[in-house]
């Protein structure tokens, strides 16, 4: 038998070995992380990269590249053999309002506006994981947020990640307020600035048809939109120029959080790996073969599981990672939108390890993997953040109770 005294400690030491071995993921990079989002915040690549673009598409400009940046005094990009812009021009609507701005007056714009999406985020993060928590557990939770590595990277390229989270965690908050219009508008928002939320959809055509039929409704709506306004060239680009850019960048060592990139490095040759066997096709279809798998699974438990609160928030938790892990191009500031799932489920255990893990900074997994072109074995290191999220989405499954009931969505 085990002494009281000894079991009451157990949670105790847990916690204690919980917060050393997130401290130690956190600084393993040293100031590195910090340093560069102060330095990269001022003056962003990838938003320059969205800059310039609806920039040249409200002058009516037709080639977006370098020379065109350098004219409007924008810095330079690596491009390899990618295109200059390649989100969905939907997203030029969001842009629209900073192209009235100069760059550097844009790109701080555009830093406000993350930091008001992190403090929202830092709020629904807390109210879904621990409603009955003081409110200054949020302004905790924005301070811890503001300086973890997967924050500090978006910051530091002024990327989108944060706000496609503050997006997909109102759209739960809203779920569970019963407004299933106000949910789906939430996450037609989030897909059209990136298109991987697209995959919620699932989840919402399984359990809340009238919030699919919103989110579509949305994601309509903006197409036209952008149709009226940019014309169908730009939908012409994206569709042409998407495969280019993640066979240019799947193997760069910041995608860190993509299935797709875990198997490319290991099947595809590029400055940036020696894989075991040089066989793009194979990596391509054995990362489709992979994706379906992942998704079959998580169809058939939202199928399945009773129609539940409890149940609605793990399987809302795995369509959630699935967006970060089905990702081709899943970069370390990808990994902010998974914590929606980790607070969805956060009384599961296995999860204090997938924290840790996600925490790792990505300078710290470069370090591991060597230098370029990295190693098959050292490659698996720029990988953990993946490893982290299919274990998140093994946790979510696992514990959503499967059974016979109808699901709740469509009469919702």
């Amino acid at each position: 038998m085990v002494p009281e005294a000894t079991r009451a400690l157990r949670p105790g030491v847990r916690r204690a070995v919980t917060i050393v071995a997130l401290t130690a993921a956190w600084i393993s990079a040293g100031a590195t992380p910090l340093t560069e989002a102060i330095a990269g915040a001022p003056a962003p690549t990838d938003f320059a990269r969205d800059y310039v673009s609806v920039q040249a598409h409200v002058r009516g400009h037709d080639a977006v590249d370098n020379d065109y940046a350098a004219a409007l005094g924008v810095p330079a990009v690596v491009l390899l053999d990618a295109p200059y812009y390649a989100h969905p021009p939907t997203a030029l609507l969001a842009l629209l309002p900073f192209a009235a701005l100069g760059f550097h007056a844009a790109a701080l714009a555009w830093l406000c506006l993350t930091l008001v999406a992190l403090g929202a985020l830092a709020v629904m993060l807390t109210r879904i994981a621990a409603p009955a928590r003081s409110p200054a557990v949020a302004l905790v939770a924005f301070a811890l947020l503001a300086l973890w590595p997967p924050v500090l990277h978006d910051l530091a390229k002024g990327q989108w990640s944060i706000l496609l989270a503050t997006l997909i965690a109102a759209a739960w908050l809203a779920l569970e307020r019963g407004q299933a219009r106000a949910a789906g508008i939430w996450l037609g928002l989030a897909a059209a600035m990136k298109a991987t939320p697209l995959i919620l959809l699932g989840y919402l055509w399984l359990r809340w048809r009238r919030a699919a039929w919103a989110m579509l409704a949305t994601i309509g709506a903006l197409v036209a939109l952008t149709v009226a306004r940019f014309g169908i060239v730009p939908w012409r680009a994206w569709f042409a120029q998407a495969r280019p850019n993640v066979l240019a960048w799947q193997t760069w060592i910041a995608s860190t959080a993509s299935l797709n990139g875990a198997v490319a490095r290991l099947l595809t040759t590029s400055a940036f790996c020696r894989p075991l066997v040089d066989a793009p096709a194979l990596a391509q279809t054995l990362t489709l073969v992979l994706a379906a798998m992942l998704v079959g699974a998580t169809i058939i438990a939202t199928r399945a599981a009773p129609p539940s609160p409890r149940d609605d928030r793990r399987l809302f938790a795995a369509w959630t990672v699935l967006t970060v892990l089905l990702n081709p191009l899943g970069w370390t500031h990808t990994v902010i939108i998974a914590l929606v799932g980790l607070a969805l489920v956060a009384e599961a255990p296995a999860l204090a390890a997938v924290l840790v893990a996600l925490t790792v900074p990505r300078e710290t997994l470069a370090a591991l993997a060597g230098p370029l072109p990295v190693s098959p074995a050292r490659g698996l290191a720029l990988s953990i953040h993946a490893a982290a999220l299919l274990v998140l989405l093994g946790v979510s499954l696992r514990r959503a109770e499967l059974g016979g009931a109808a699901p709740i969505g469509p009469s919702s």
